[in-house]
């Protein structure tokens, strides 16, 4: 859910719905249905690329990060810090480094 809300403040996603489902079974089964934002016809960003797993995190610090800023130009990274999910903008103006979940290109 909290990655969802960092796409669409991000912009990535022009919009998305939840949908729950708890009637037939006993388990909360959510499903989350999204739409991608398109710029002239075609989609905003061209690919989402996940970087950590849950057996390879990929860590980064603040002195990292400031140098990463220059290498990724128009792509966003989105960062798990103690703040919660952030960009990495956000996450330089925060002080703070964290473990890089993906990057919007």
């Amino acid at each position: 859910m909290l990655y969802v809300k960092i796409l669409y403040t991000v912009g990535a996603v022009r919009n998305y719905l939840i949908v729950k489902k708890s009637k037939s079974t006993n388990k909360n089964i959510n499903s989350i249905i999204m739409s991608p934002a398109f710029y002239k016809n075609a989609p905003f960003y061209k690919s989402i690329r996940y970087v950590s797993t849950p057996s390879k995190k990929h860590t980064v610090t603040l002195r990292a990060l400031k140098l990463l800023k220059t290498a990724v130009r128009a792509s966003i990274l989105i960062l798990s810090t103690p703040y919660g999910l952030v960009t990495h903008s956000q996450a330089i103006k925060l002080k703070t480094g964290g473990i890089i979940i993906c990057v919007l290109s």
